[in-house]
């Protein structure tokens, strides 16, 4: 499942990768982060006190659940 970035971020955990607000899903094809990556991305307790990737995950073939 991919998500939407609402906060650009680079993610240290997935080789310094750039991802841009509104431009890209996270993560990339080829990584899978952990449940806790994901919940602390989603969360308020990370450096921008605010969630950097969207609550609901868009499913394979790009529509939004």
């Amino acid at each position: 499942m991919q998500y939407d970035v609402l906060i650009s971020f680079t993610d240290p955990e997935d080789n310094r990768t750039v991802y841009r607000a509104g431009k890209d899903k996270y993560p990339r094809e080829g990584y899978i982060p952990s449940e806790e990556r994901i919940a602390y991305l989603q969360g308020k307790n990370n450096k921008f006190r605010a969630p950097v990737i969207a609550g609901k995950a868009i499913p394979p073939g790009g529509k939004k659940k």
